[in-house]
C-alpha cells in the first residue's frame, strides 16, 4: 500500500463529479482529503505556520478557479501540489521584496515602533536563551535541506 493511496477515492469522487459537471461537489471532495495536507505541505514550504495557512487559502482559492479545466494529463494530486508549489514560491518572493524594503527603509520603521515594557534581566536572560537554542536548532534544519537537491527536499517536505 503506497502513502498516497488513501487519497484514492477523493481523486476519484472529484474525477467523477467533474465528469457529471458538478463542479461544486468535485470542490467539497478535493477540500475533503486535501485540505491537512496542502496546509501542511504550505507550511512546511513557507517555514511559517501562518504565512503557510495563508498561501494553503491561496491555493484552494485558485484551484476553486481553476477545477473544471483540469485535465486528467497529470494526476490530480500532482496538479494540486504543483499549485501550492507555485503559490508557495510567490508568496515567498513577496515576502522577499518586503524584507528589501524593510532592510532599506528599517530606521524610518523602527523610529516610530513603541518601546515594549521592560522585563526584569532573568526574564531577558531565559527568553534570549530559548530564542538562541531555537535559532540554532532550525538553522541545522534548514542547512541540511538546503544541502539536498530541490526534488528530494520537496519530497522530504511533503513527507512532514
Amino acid at each position: 500500500m503506497g502513502k498516497w493511496d488513501f487519497l484514492q477515492p477523493y481523486d476519484e469522487e472529484v474525477l467523477n463529479a467533474l465528469a457529471d459537471g458538478d463542479v461544486q461537489h468535485a470542490f467539497a471532495a478535493l477540500i475533503d482529503g486535501y485540505q491537512a495536507i496542502i496546509v501542511s505541505y504550505c507550511i512546511a514550504l513557507m517555514d511559517d505556520a501562518g504565512e503557510g495557512e495563508e498561501v494553503a487559502q491561496e491555493v484552494f482559492v485558485a484551484i476553486a478557479g481553476a477545477l473544471q479545466r483540469f485535465e486528467s494529463r497529470s494526476t490530480l494530486r500532482s496538479w494540486v501540489f504543483t499549485i501550492a508549489r507555485y503559490r508557495c514560491q510567490k508568496h515567498l518572493h513577496k515576502l522577499s521584496r518586503r524584507w528589501r524594503i524593510f532592510r532599506t527603509k528599517r530606521q524610518e520603521i523602527e523610529s516610530v515602533v513603541l518601546p515594549e515594557p521592560q522585563a526584569t534581566p532573568e526574564d531577558l536572560y531565559h527568553a534570549k536563551l530559548h530564542h538562541a537554542q531555537m535559532t540554532h536548532a532550525l538553522e541545522q534544519v534548514r542547512r541540511g535541506l538546503r544541502r539536498l537537491d530541490p526534488w528530494h527536499r520537496t519530497l522530504i517536505m511533503m513527507y512532514y
